[in-house]
């Protein structure tokens, strides 16, 4: 049996986030260890399911907005409240799943050191590159949370998982994509100037869900739309009879999901340095309407 289906960017997010829910390291770690989720909108769909309930707090860090490279407000207030001196390993928000429950609030460094070869860190990712490599846009010269987080990787040998949409696919190796930009080396940057860094880590995307979670065969055939459907993916589904049926009804099941609009800092008052945009009226100039946030 074959199937046509079409997913938008936040419907990708969903599907991904449902299919790494349902890998047996994952699953097994959230029942007899512990899984460290990362607050992104690549991750924001999991918390949502594994808490049956609205995220609060800041559930995205950096991100790629219409003006470019920005921070989400709610990131500038909790390293405000420390004093402006909080290291990437003091990051409180990553979300801890232990025995069942659902928590946040303690150090990121001190959760990763808690963690073992049976336990498992989520995080999403801005790249994909031909031979499956993924990588992070890091915007803090010592390598942010993420070198944190690979760092503890190498030491305590848990694995690191990245659900990753295939529109976020780059036509050439993260490893030569990341010598064209950095922190220091960008002249003029649309928003702040960022790093990319190459992440070794299980990629999932819309395939591999598809395949996790039903058993079907999924495979690209267009892409971008309007309407809406700006970023939308549309793939072509086979396998027997139930795999697709089953396959298409996951697909629909996930039509409609959002995030909700990010809440940026405004660029006249923003005190991160290295921004083009810093202390500029028209700092927003290349915004678009935001879409309303989830009620």
């Amino acid at each position: 049996m074959r199937a046509l289906v079409v997913l938008t960017p936040s419907e990708s997010k969903k599907l991904i986030g449902k299919a790494v829910l349902a890998i047996d390291a994952v699953k097994k770690a959230r029942e007899s260890g512990t899984v460290v989720i990362h607050p992104s909108s690549s991750t924001f769909h999991m918390i949502e399911e594994l808490r049956d309930a609205t995220t609060d707090g800041l559930w995205v860090c950096g991100i790629v907005v219409p003006r470019g490279m920005c921070i989400a407000r709610e990131n500038f207030e909790s390293t405000a409240t420390s004093g402006g001196h909080r290291g990437p390993g003091d990051f409180p928000h990553a979300w801890v799943v232990k025995g069942g429950q659902v928590s946040r609030g303690d150090r990121l460094i001190d959760e990763l050191n808690a963690l073992g070869p049976e336990d498992v860190y989520v995080k999403g990712v801005n790249a994909l590159d031909p031979e499956g490599n993924v990588g992070v846009l890091v915007g803090n010269r010592t390598g942010g949370t993420i070198g944190v987080v690979v760092g503890a990787a190498h030491r305590r040998g848990f694995q690191i998982i990245a659900p990753t949409s295939l529109a976020k696919y780059i036509p050439i190796p993260i490893r030569e994509a990341a010598q064209q930009i950095g922190v220091r080396r960008t002249d003029k940057t649309m928003g702040l100037p960022v790093s990319l860094m190459r992440i070794p880590a299980k990629v999932v995307t819309e395939v591999d869900a598809f395949k996790i979670i039903t058993g079907a065969d999924a495979v690209v055939v267009a892409a971008g739309g309007l309407g809406g459907g700006e970023g939308a993916l549309s793939f072509a589904l086979r396998g027997t009879t139930p795999e697709v049926e089953e396959a298409y009804t996951l697909a629909e099941s996930v039509k409609g999901a959002r995030v909700p609009s990010p809440n940026l800092q405004d660029c006249r008052t923003c005190p991160r340095q290295g921004c083009d945009f810093r202390g500029r009226a028209d700092g927003g100039f290349l915004s678009v309407p935001p879409i309303p946030a989830l009620a």
